[in-house]
């Protein structure tokens, strides 16, 4: 890791052992970037790429589905039967007329123009 608090006094008088240091410090800090860019990188496509969930391991509220434990069952305890009472279903549909009530007839004949609209003709 390089230090960038370097005071003046200490600085070599030389160009040539400056010039050094400035390439020194740049190759590392071009390092630093190309491995920042590339964490940039994989974590957007984390979070944005294609894949049904997207979500960041580690920080996700919904618990793993496949880490949990078996339920213990006891196979020595006895099985308890229950017992559901038969009922019987409303029967579907239209709820059929009273017998009494008042019914009226109406046949209308329509004339040919009205009539002939509503035949298909192929």
């Amino acid at each position: 890791m390089f230090n960038m608090n370097i005071k003046a006094s200490k600085l070599p008088d030389d160009s040539k052992s400056l010039k050094g240091m400035l390439l020194d410090f740049q190759d590392h800090y071009d390092k630093q970037t190309g491995i920042l860019l590339e964490q940039i990188s994989l974590l957007r496509a984390q979070l944005y790429g294609r894949k049904s969930e997207k979500c960041i391991p580690g920080e996700s509220p919904q618990l793993s589905l496949f880490d949990m434990p078996e339920p213990v069952v006891d196979e020595d305890a006895p099985e308890e039967e229950i017992h559901v009472p038969a009922h019987n279903r409303k029967k579907r549909g239209r709820k059929v007329l009273d017998e009494n009530l008042p019914r009226l007839r109406r046949f209308m004949t329509l004339p040919l123009k009205i009539r002939s609209v509503a035949v298909v003709r192929h």
